[in-house]
């Protein structure tokens, strides 16, 4: 559990992520989900609603965790999906249904099916974990990456699996509660469509009333413990960050001994009365005038930016402030800012393809190499006449086979960058046998 725990109170780490979602920014989130849960009881479109609403708590979720694996005490308010992780975890976490439910009917011995739904268990929350961090479905799915996790997290892991399966017990109740008032809603909807309006009547003052109510308080105890739990998997990872080889990046706010101090309050000024266009605009022309200002200023420029929705000039900034952290050696700093753009966006890439290079060697030294193989995946399309390609290209097959065991991927990266060069190239020689010997492995599989 987290570093900070006192001896003398065992408890409060627990307690913390108990009370965690009982901060304002949480509770609202969560009623508002709850409250549209009885939603789901309508016919035909109830089951679409009930998924938006589960993609909508895994999304909180997901936000909760990331503040938390940076060691922020605060609750994140929620904030609209923009790459989609809600939905992913979504999938992920009916896949595990799906596998639970295939062993119970599937499987007729009790000692396999023991030991199936055991493994379940122990995968479930780094593949959680692995792809909540990751923000991308494949990484929860890649068994090497997920197993690197649990070996990182060591002790820590057990917690987690035990908090899962509590997870699971409040989801079996919760599901148990909206399918007996879905059912009565059903039952009660054919006896309206007979007896009329006297019914709605006895519907809405007798057990209906109940089972919406019930609905609603069932919605808010699965989602209150979902948040939990994700607080509880980013402390996990705020503690073993450096096994992980994860560097947290708290928010940060601007301090009073930055420079332009009175301008910097009138940006505030206008962040609190919600006007952050204008409050960016006005602390860009600072930055712009000031060639030292601190890390905390950018990190509050690119906050305001993305919460006046200008998403093209936070990306530009992020490119700028990479080239100057690369050119002063700060690489955890790039990293950190490179992967905070990429949430983003996707496609983003650095300024030029120097600083992709640099950022990608960067980011497998420090322990980063689903970032590296990002970067390096598609320099060769972007940059086709760099001198770089070589070598990346011999970096990008590395990574694939020895960390995701794709040798397809491996091959078609090195014949991309074969295809830019002569064969009279020095490097040619090497490519070439390095697609060989890959491909000798792949056709020995």
């Amino acid at each position: 559990m987290p570093a900070h725990r006192s001896p003398g109170r065992p408890l409060a780490p627990l307690l913390d992520i108990a009370r965690y979602p009982s901060q304002r920014a949480c509770l609202s989130t969560l009623t508002a989900l709850s409250v549209g849960m009885p939603l789901t009881m309508l016919p035909a479109v109830g089951y679409i609603v009930q998924l938006v609403i589960w993609a909508a708590a895994y999304h909180y979720a997901v936000e909760v965790l990331q503040h938390s694996a940076n060691g922020t005490a605060g609750a994140p308010e929620f904030t609209p999906e923009q790459d989609g992780i809600g939905w992913r975890l979504l999938w992920l976490q009916l896949a595990f249904a799906l596998a639970a439910w295939l062993l119970h009917v599937a499987v007729y011995e009790p000692l396999p099916r023991l030991l199936g739904l055991t493994l379940l268990a122990v995968l479930q929350p780094a593949m959680t974990l692995t792809a909540a961090m990751e923000r991308r479905l494949a990484s929860g799915l890649n068994l090497a990456l997920v197993l690197r996790v649990i070996n990182a997290l060591s002790a820590v892991y057990a917690w987690l699996v035990v908090a899962s399966l509590g997870m699971g017990l409040i989801e079996q109740y919760a599901s148990s509660i909206f399918s007996g008032a879905r059912a009565y809603l059903m039952t009660m909807s054919s006896a309206i469509g007979l007896g009329g309006r006297t019914q709605i009547a006895g519907l809405l003052a007798g057990n209906g009333l109940l089972a919406v109510l019930g609905d609603v308080l069932a919605a808010f105890v699965w989602s209150y413990a979902l948040v939990a739990y994700f607080r509880a998997m980013g402390q996990a990872i705020h503690a073993r960050a450096d096994a992980l080889g994860f560097t947290p990046q708290p928010r940060r706010a601007l301090r009073p001994e930055d420079h332009h101090a009175p301008l910097l309050q009138r940006v505030e000024d206008l962040a609190a009365r919600h006007d952050h266009a204008a409050a960016a605009a006005l602390l860009g022309e600072c930055l712009a005038t000031q060639p030292y200002a601190s890390a905390q200023m950018h990190a509050r420029y690119r906050e305001l930016l993305q919460l006046s929705g200008d998403t093209a000039a936070a990306l530009a900034h992020a490119r700028m402030r990479i080239d100057a952290l690369l050119a002063a050696g700060s690489g955890r700093e790039a990293i950190a800012l490179a992967r905070e753009a990429l949430a983003l966006d996707p496609d983003f890439r650095p300024s030029s393809a120097q600083r992709t290079t640099e950022l990608a060697q960067a980011a497998e030294t420090l322990g980063q190499p689903s970032l590296a193989l990002t970067l390096l995946s598609d320099f060769t399309a972007r940059y086709p006449f760099d001198a770089a390609i070589p070598d990346n290209a011999l970096a990008a097959a590395r990574l694939l086979e020895q960390r995701h065991c794709d040798l397809p991927a491996a091959l078609t990266a090195l014949q991309a960058a074969l295809d830019c060069m002569l064969p009279a190239h020095p490097q040619y020689t090497a490519l070439l046998a390095e697609r060989e010997r890959i491909a000798m492995l792949a056709r020995a599989q």
